[in-house]
């Protein structure tokens, strides 16, 4: 049995994360990956004991050794493209899988019906089937343009706001806007942009100066953010020890959104991070996290 996910990053990558359940007394393994073209290959047991593999065009074969479960993680970035701001996502899997999209992602269109669609910390979570699946996305931008279309959609006879439609998994959109000064002045857009990024420096350095005096030298216990206490709970409940594809597999992120939260808690002093083969393992270096206030 072989449970399978997929988590796409904003650059494209994907992460591909496998639990393999394997009898007792199986020495290898073949299992098919995804794409031909594959790197940071990691193959370990649940006791993140590292196991040595064999890939061989679109195959990898595992010498599993008697273990019964497996945890297989590699990434490609052969499986997307893109052509404009639009992202395609090309593959051909023969059981069911999990695809995490990026967070704030919208989905354009789908080549089939997937078995279920949810969210998950922002990010679109698909169920699919086995088959070819071809699945086209837009990641979301956000800025001043979009106020400016809201105040001019409300004025009667000045402007037609953007509309959307959704059928089927496919999404289209359409927007026009005439006569409205607001729309029509990239300056004054340019100028107030620009006094909001200076406010926002000017604030963040006022911020940082003021923690260096208060706190010189290390980050406060109170920088915990509660995804964070999720992340070292979990790594406790597993003896303390596992590989940064189990923390993407288990909470859904991307690759560069776990080594960002992963970096941040070494430097709390809470994990030790070291390379296992090709992946990095996480080892809890302190478990009084839960002792912090509103934990």
């Amino acid at each position: 049995m072989t449970s399978t996910s997929i988590v796409i990053s904003e650059d494209g990558n994907a992460a591909i994360n496998q639990t393999l359940t394997m009898p007792q007394n199986a020495t290898l393994v073949t299992v098919p990956l995804l794409a031909s073209q594959v790197g940071d290959i990691l193959v370990v047991n649940q006791s993140n004991t590292a196991f040595s593999y064999l890939v061989s065009n679109e195959n990898i074969t595992i010498y599993t050794l008697g273990s019964t479960r497996i945890y297989l993680s590699y990434d490609t970035d052969s499986l997307t493209s893109k052509t404009g701001s639009v992202w395609t996502l090309d593959f051909t899997w023969g059981s069911n899988s999990t695809l995490v999209l990026p967070a704030q992602s919208t989905i354009l269109s789908l080549s089939s019906a997937p078995l279920s669609i949810s969210a998950k910390g922002g990010s679109p979570v698909l169920i699919l089937g086995p088959g070819a699946w071809d699945i086209s996305y837009g990641l979301t931008l956000t800025g001043p343009s979009s106020s400016s279309t809201t105040s001019g959609s409300a004025t009667s006879g000045s402007s037609t706001g953007g509309s959307t439609t959704a059928s089927g998994g496919s999404t289209s959109t359409t927007a026009s806007a005439s006569g409205n000064p607001s729309q029509s002045n990239p300056s004054s857009t340019t100028y107030e942009l620009a006094l909001v990024i200076v406010a926002g420096v000017a604030a963040a350095a006022a911020g940082l100066a003021l923690w260096r005096r208060r706190r010189p030298g290390r980050l406060p216990s109170e920088s915990l953010r509660p995804d964070d206490l999720e992340m070292l709970r979990f790594i406790r409940d597993r003896g303390g020890k596992v590989v940064e594809a189990e923390i993407r597999e288990r909470f859904s992120v991307p690759r560069t959104s776990a080594w960002r939260q992963t970096k941040r808690l070494e430097q709390l002093g809470y994990l030790r991070i070291r390379k296992v083969g090709s992946q990095n393992q996480l080892e809890l270096v302190r478990d009084d996290f839960d002792q912090r206030p509103g934990s």
